[in-house]
């Protein structure tokens, strides 16, 4: 019985890191890719303006951006309205891309990821 658990403790405990590395190695995008870096940073920002995870959503922004999203977060009104322009129905979301194609949509890589780097 004792080999048995420690079995299942080791692959229990690989599963477990395996998709913690899984998540953070999504995260990460060479500089290289752009495009899909960006798209992807735009969807996830997405999925947290949608669940209300603005906490996460703000972790998406530059530096600099979420120090002004900070300061606006103190405002109902204002960040309010900074919820309102972030969250991307689908009509949205195809415009984001789109412009993220064009190259258009500002962006930094900071701690290893694409960043907004907008307003």
């Amino acid at each position: 019985m004792r080999p048995l658990f420690a079995l299942l403790y080791f692959l229990f405990i690989g599963l477990i890191g395996s998709a913690q590395s899984t998540e953070k190695e999504e995260f990460i995008y060479a500089r290289e890719d752009t495009i899909p870096g960006q798209i992807h940073t735009a969807e996830l920002l997405r999925n947290y303006m949608e669940n209300k995870e603005y906490e996460k959503a703000i972790g998406l922004f530059s530096a600099e951006e979420q120090q002004n999203i900070r300061k606006g977060q103190k405002d109902p009104e204002i960040f309010q309205y900074w919820c309102w322009a972030w969250t991307f129905d689908s009509t949205k979301m195809e415009r984001y891309i789109a412009k993220i194609k064009k190259g258009q949509a500002p962006f930094v890589i900071e701690e290893g990821i694409w960043k907004i780097d907008e307003r």
